[in-house]
């Protein structure tokens, strides 16, 4: 049975949710977007669009099926019903260690302790080689067959004219990061609030909701909105611009084991990029030549706002060099690569 042929009314009655995989950035980032021209998600397979999407995380190409990240439960049946003689999963977040990790909001850990505990295993049954963004995110899910596959850029920064705005404007800084980096914007918001008093100019975002720090919440220099479903904040990448984004992070596992998509939201934002200084930025971010690599102390990150908005052309050259880097690194050529060649059509690529 083809689930990508049924109405929604039908699947819901089978608890599958189609429409969550429109909504997914893993499905996008790591598959779907480079591959869309090649995926049929409606009907068969045909020799033009030889992947067939069976689900909203699920995609068979002959022999071979792809399943990604929060798989469901007729998904999962699916798959039981017929042979395969590979199944890739993607997974691009770290299922071991975060219950004891106290930088994480609890609502966040008990859906992931959810997922590990109730969907994961049966997941890994099937699975006969695991695709993830670094080695760490394969810790502890046993002795798989390991590709490290970092995501793809939706779209990157090419025009940066709103560096040239007037010293009337404000300086448009983003706090880089949604619920689970509460705690990593908590470590620098004493250097965030310092910065806004020495500059006035200076206008903060954020995506925190509930989660942000007290000592910024309500004031009238940051911008705090609750987090965007993925289409909505896709559509900001298309057509919002900021000077400057910051994305710290603290010295956690589960941190180390992020993905570069910080590296390629600050390149579609046209952003100079501020990152903490470890994994895994430092591994590509050339300090000062295409971001800062910062230390966790929350005087180092004012000063460096403070700096940025004092050298605007500065800011311009390290935002245009980051966005070449992001461009790099989240080249959707080479996720098509990757994937046409696992899946033996290389000759449509």
């Amino acid at each position: 049975m083809n689930l990508a042929s049924l109405p929604q009314r039908a699947l819901n009655r089978m608890g599958l949710d189609w429409r969550l995989g429109a909504i997914n950035p893993t499905v996008e980032l790591y598959f779907r977007g480079p591959l869309s021209d090649l995926i049929a998600a409606g009907g068969g397979p045909s020799r033009k669009r030889p992947i067939q999407q069976v689900g909203p995380h699920l995609f068979v190409c002959g022999s071979s099926a792809v399943l990604v990240r929060y798989a469901q439960k007729s998904e999962l049946k699916f798959l039981g019903r017929r042979r395969f003689s590979k199944v890739y999963y993607i997974l691009d977040d770290l299922m071991s260690g975060f219950e004891t990790d106290t930088s994480l909001p609890d609502a966040y850990r008990r859906r992931l302790a959810s997922f590990a505990t109730n969907r994961l295993p049966s997941i890994l049954e099937f699975a006969t080689t695991l695709i993830v963004p670094n080695p760490m995110v394969a810790s502890g899910l046993g002795r798989y067959p390991v590709e490290i596959l970092e995501p793809a850029a939706i779209r990157v920064c090419d025009d940066f004219s709103h560096f040239e705005q007037g010293n009337q404007t404000p300086l448009t800084v983003l706090l880089s990061g949604s619920g689970s980096h509460a705690a990593d914007m908590e470590m620098i918001a004493p250097g965030v609030l310092r910065a806004i008093r020495r500059n006035p100019r200076l206008q903060f975002t954020s995506f925190l909701g509930d989660l942000m720090p007290r000592c910024l919440k309500g004031h009238p220099s940051m911008r705090n909105h609750h987090q965007l479903p993925w289409p909505m904040f896709r559509r900001l990448m298309q057509k919002k611009r900021f000077h400057v984004a910051a994305a710290p992070y603290r010295d956690t596992p589960f941190n180390g084991a992020r993905s570069i998509s910080k590296i390629l939201d600050h390149g579609a934002f046209g952003a100079a990029g501020l990152y903490s200084d470890r994994a895994p930025h430092n591994r590509y971010v050339n300090h000062r030549e295409t971001g800062y690599l910062m230390s966790d102390d929350h005087y180092d990150w004012s000063e460096a706002i403070l700096e940025l908005a004092g050298r605007p052309r500065h800011a311009l050259n390290l935002a245009s060099r980051g966005a070449a880097l992001a461009r790099q690194l989240g080249d959707r050529k080479r996720v098509r690569r990757f994937w046409t060649e696992k899946l033996a059509i290389e000759a449509m690529a």
